[in-house]
């Protein structure tokens, strides 16, 4: 079962229009992306001490 939070934003996605969703889609993707970034970086860091 999933966190509440998360069913919320879910509901929240489905009720948006599909040109809203495809902005949202994108927001999230660019998210992960900085978060996998950043790891990578913290990664280096590690490595370098």
């Amino acid at each position: 079962m999933l966190p509440k939070g998360n069913d919320s934003k879910k509901n929240a996605y489905f009720q948006l229009p599909p040109e809203d969703r495809m902005e949202f889609e994108l927001e999230d993707k660019e998210k992960k992306e900085k978060e996998i970034a950043v790891e990578k970086v913290y990664d280096k860091l590690k490595k370098n001490k």
